[in-house]
């Protein structure tokens, strides 16, 4: 017998089982199969202390009071025979009121009502009852426990009364009956998924011949291709980084989107997902491989911003419900910059300038419901520059905290750093953002785009003053104290070497050697934040980008392909995550073990899940969209791909690749580059195209007809799509 259970493409929500069973023995076979799926709701509520270490009880009680929401709703099994479909339905318990569905709350007081249908084939039995299926006896006796003239009851209707959902004791069986000549063969097929609660079940005619391989085909057109000589895992493991962001989607039913989440602990055992600009960096690549669900990323970070104030929920939960960490992460000061950079490279990569215009409302929704995309953009960079603003050294604030979550922990007054502290980090990352967003802004209001290209220049010197010699320091805590001025950190190198603001010619080639040695050849998967520290991909990947800006195509490939997971399985091979999925960070080689008596023998040992009191990471280590979305940007930046607010620019870092994604393909060998670019929106269009250092432009053709290049560089103004292009060069 082989199931093999897979999702079929679209908004269902449902999986298939396809079930072949063969009969491999010389003699007729006569037997019942089973197909038994659970009924096992739980309300992933927000709970922000679910770690079992030191609190033991912690994961307990969590599940317990999650548990008990499903005694608000009464629950009855009732058969659709029809459609051969086993539905529990659930309705408000009595005495029990619930909010409206525009209304944000915690729970989700509308709940789907789960179905199993059998699609090839026929039931001969039905089963919904565990307590009296699974009464002190094991499986091989299970069946008789029901009567088989209930169990057989194929008619239409209720099975049961509506009782209490406490303690979950539904479950959705259907029984077959076969009969199998030797030799033979069958195949049944089912559908387990969820309806809207009390609505008509509608089944999808297409699951009925659906296969696997016709799901995967229906997958791969967004899967990007991606080779360079030396590195064949590459190609294996961005296309599976990609894939892992596909299937990863869900739907927010109160801001109506398909989105891409954060996951892991912070979803999945907190119920909180989030930060909101992790939404921002997986709408960067998703631009390039699947720019509709880009889109959506991004409805979804606008309607994560307050309509009284504008800021940006640091994360969000349940239905609708927007969420600052009990306060802690109340302004984060790197959103801003977050939102408008996504913004800016979604418009100018795909020219869908019509995402300025439509509707999408601030948070609550009824506060400003004909607000539009502008609106957003216009908002967070008024919000950057007059709230977050910048503190008495010429920085960016640093608010509640800047990327890094627990930046204030080392603050020795947070209230003081609250208020006057600032990050070297925001800054950087500023100078390279605020030219982007004023360029975006620019056709718009000028007057604002004006104000933002004027705090470049002062924002630089003030960036210029906290070089210490080798490096940047890390952030001002309002007492005028610098810290981390000799000790590496690369969340202060990263942003530094995507721009360009060095007090000396010679600074950057010094930061670029500090990386490399201190924190990026000393581990075995990617550079560390810190020395013998972790690996966080949402800031490693950026290294490989800061080292192709820098000019060293050949340190920004050597991380590239070492940055992954192909290398983290090497460099630890007892560890089972980091090599299909993973958290957002991960222990270096030089981390020791928590004592037995903290933790366990082996936890946080080198190469495992980053651990706190407050996140316990270990518990749920994996289906991070940080370690797949940020290598697939670190492909984007390693080919030479930089976003204008009216096209691409291109300048491939690699002698040699091939790259394939649903918006640019690229084809760049010694002396060549041909490619195809599919913008879709409506905005004016330009690709700027650059040789290889110290080459020129022999030939340029745009759709084939040749185009003037000025020494070593060509503008194509396309005005049909696809653009095809190329370019020869000579040294």
């Amino acid at each position: 017998m082989t199931h093999r259970v897979f999702a079929p493409p679209g908004r269902g929500a449902a999986v298939i089982d396809e079930v072949n069973v063969s009969n491999t023995s010389n003699a007729a076979r006569s037997f019942s199969l089973y197909e038994y799926w659970d009924v096992a709701r739980r309300d992933i509520v927000i709970n922000w202390l679910v770690s079992g270490i030191p609190f033991a009880n912690l994961p307990t009680d969590a599940a317990a009071a999650r548990d008990a929401l499903n005694q608000n709703f009464d629950e009855a099994t009732s058969y659709d025979a029809k459609q051969q479909a086993l539905i529990l339905r659930r309705h408000l318990a009595a005495g029990v009121t619930r909010p409206d569905p525009d209304t944000p709350d915690e729970a989700d007081w509308y709940p789907g009502d789960p179905y199993l249908a059998q699609l090839a084939g026929t039931p001969n039995a039905l089963y919904w009852d565990q307590t009296a299926l699974f009464a002190n006896v094991g499986p091989a006796e299970a069946a008789h426990n029901v009567t088989q003239t209930e169990a057989a009851d194929l008619s239409d209707g209720v099975r049961e009364p509506f009782h209490s959902g406490t303690g979950q004791a539904r479950m959705l069986v259907m029984r077959s009956d076969l009969h199998l000549a030797a030799g033979t063969s069958t195949t049944l097929r089912y559908a387990y998924g969820y309806t809207a609660q009390g609505a008509d079940l509608v089944l999808d005619p297409l699951w009925l011949t659906l296969k696997p391989e016709d799901a995967a085909a229906a997958l791969k057109p967004l899967l990007p291709s991606f080779a360079t000589p030396g590195a064949p895992y590459l190609t294996r493991e961005l296309a599976w980084h990609a894939s892992q962001l596909e299937v990863s989607k869900g739907w927010r039913a109160y801001q109506d989107v398909v989105f891409v989440p954060q996951g892991s602990a912070y979803l999945y055992l907190h119920g909180a997902d989030g930060a909101a600009r992790d939404i921002g960096l997986f709408a960067l690549p998703l631009a390039f491989t699947d720019p509709p669900l880009a889109r959506d990323e991004l409805k979804l970070f606008m309607q994560l911003q307050f309509a009284a104030d504008k800021r940006f929920s640091y994360a969000f939960q349940g239905h609708g419900k927007l969420d600052a960490a009990m306060g802690f992460h109340s302004a984060p000061s790197d959103l801003d910059l977050a939102f408008l950079w996504a913004m800016a490279n979604y418009v100018g990569a795909t020219g869908d300038t019509t995402l300025l215009d439509e509707k999408v409302p601030y948070w609550p929704k009824e506060a400003l419901p004909d607000a539009t995309g502008w609106d957003h953009v216009h908002d967070a960079a008024r919000h950057l520059l007059d709230v977050v603003g910048f503190g008495p050294h010429g920085l960016v604030g640093i608010g509640t905290g800047d990327w890094s979550d627990g930046i204030l922990m080392e603050a020795p007054d947070r209230l003081l750093a609250v208020k006057s502290g600032e990050s070297v980090p925001n800054s950087q990352e500023a100078l390279y953002v605020l030219p982007l967003a004023a360029a975006l802004i620019e056709p718009r209001e000028p007057a604002l785009a004006a104000e933002l290209r004027a705090k470049v220049a002062p924002l630089c010197e003030a960036v210029k003053a906290t070089w210490t010699g080798e490096q940047f320091g890390r952030a001002y805590f309002g007492d005028g104290v610098l810290i981390r001025q000799t000790d590496p950190d690369l969340e202060a190198m990263v942003w530094a070497l995507i721009g360009d603001c060095f007090q000396k010619p010679g600074d950057r080639a010094s930061l670029v050697e500090r990386a490399r040695a201190r924190l990026d050849v000393p581990s075995p998967a990617g550079a560390m934040l810190r020395e013998k520290g972790q690996v966080w991909p949402a800031i490693s990947a950026l290294l490989t980008w800061g080292y192709a800006r820098s000019g060293r195509d050949d340190l920004a490939l050597a991380h590239f392909a070492r940055n992954t997971m192909a290398m983290h399985a090497v460099a630890f091979p007892d560890v089972w995550y980091g090599i299909w999925s993973g958290p957002d960070g991960l222990q270096g080689p030089d981390a020791q073990p928590m004592s037995t008596t903290a933790a366990g023998t082996g936890m946080l040992g080198a190469g495992q899940a980053w651990y706190s009191a407050v996140t316990p990471m270990t518990d749920f280590p994996v289906q991070n969209n940080n370690q797949h979305a940020m290598p697939l940007w670190a492909m984007i930046k390693l080919v030479g791909v930089e976003t204008l607010a009216d096209g691409l620019e291109l300048a491939p870092h690699v002698a040699q690749l091939a790259l394939r994604t649903t918006l640019l393909d690229l084809d760049a060998r010694p002396g060549s580059l041909q490619g195809t670019w599919r913008p879709t929106g409506p905005g004016a269009k330009r690709l700027v195209v650059h040789a290889p250092a110290n080459a020129q432009i022999t030939a340029a053709t745009l759709h084939g007809i040749p185009i003037q290049a000025q020494g070593n560089v060509v503008t194509f103004l396309p005005n049909a799509f696809p653009a095809t292009f190329s370019l020869q060069f000579t040294p």
